[in-house]
């Protein structure tokens, strides 16, 4: 089943985080899974596996470089994994794999930030409703289901859950929780770190859905804290 997946990676440039980030996924490639690596400048001593497909300086933001790599998808499945996150448990990595076989559209699944666990168990659809997402560098998606929705490059930081909403949001869409933790995502990012995370996070909403994220936003925190 792993010959039927796909990585997409989104970098800036050839960087330590980049290597770490290869090194995780050598199994995969090796077994026959494809790499799809997005980079912002040219890449000059990188140098990776058969099974790899690299687009240089193409793209004008994160999210645009996101819909470059969806291009690319070619397998069955796919899924996301920026520069200098890893997958650090290659056995709960493939039993999450085993799940493909129930035919659900997406395979959810929980990361490590930090100190912190972001578990996909305990969510539940209605909670996009408060703005709350499973955690989505984990998640292991159905092409034939999902290929066709694109990132919306004109939403900043938060485009990923208007993505994932819409999918959601699907009549007829199953989703499975794979009870596995195998992605180690690094601390500090605009939506890993903390409270300052929760407000520009708020503030991002609010520049799409106006106040009503304000609203919302004392029962996303809560709901937030019972994830954990």
């Amino acid at each position: 089943m792993v010959r039927q997946l796909s990585i997409i990676t989104i970098a800036f440039e050839e960087t330590e985080e980049l290597i770490e980030t290869y090194n995780s996924i050598k199994f995969l490639l090796q077994a026959g899974g494809k790499w799809i690596l997005v980079v912002n400048q040219p890449l000059k001593n990188f140098v990776h596996s058969e099974g790899t497909t690299v687009i240089e300086g193409k793209d004008k933001g994160l999210y645009d470089a996101l819909n470059l790599g969806l291009n690319e998808v070619s397998t069955d499945y796919f899924m996301l994994l920026h520069s200098g996150d890893i997958i650090f448990d290659s056995e709960a990595f493939s039993r999450a794999i085993t799940h493909t076989q129930d035919g659900h559209d997406l395979i959810l699944g929980g990361s490590e930030i930090g100190n912190r666990l972001h578990k996909s168990r305990y969510w539940k659809k209605w909670m996009l409703r408060f703005y709350i997402q499973p955690p989505h560098l984990p998640i292991i998606y159905k092409t034939q289901s999902c290929i066709k929705e694109r990132y919306n490059i004109e939403i900043s930081t938060v485009a990923d859950f208007y993505y994932l909403r819409k999918l959601f949001q699907r009549q007829g869409v199953r989703y499975k929780h794979s009870g596995e933790v195998y992605i180690r995502m690094l601390p500090g990012g605009l939506t890993t770190s903390g409270l300052s995370s929760f407000i520009h996070v708020t503030l991002s909403f609010m520049k799409v859905d106006g106040f009503t994220p304000f609203l919302l936003s004392p029962f996303r925190f809560f709901l937030k804290i019972f994830l954990r």
